[in-house]
């Protein structure tokens, strides 16, 4: 790699570390979007399992 694109990796970073460490809010907000992706996850599980057993029950009715 040339070293143009490492410093780019670095700076980005650098950069990402920045807004972690020195702005709380966004450490929190980034943790509250992992919380409600596992929520939302969760969900779709749950409404998979709930389509296939009205599939399985359409399929017994006919």
């Amino acid at each position: 790699m040339s070293w143009l694109v490492w410093v780019s990796f670095v700076a980005l970073f650098i950069g990402l570390w920045h807004e972690v460490n020195r702005f709380p809010i966004t450490n929190k907000s980034i943790l509250k979007l992992s919380e409600k992706l596992d929520e939302l996850e969760a969900e779709n599980r749950l409404l998979q399992n709930k389509v296939e057993s009205l599939s399985e029950e359409s399929i017994a009715f006919q």
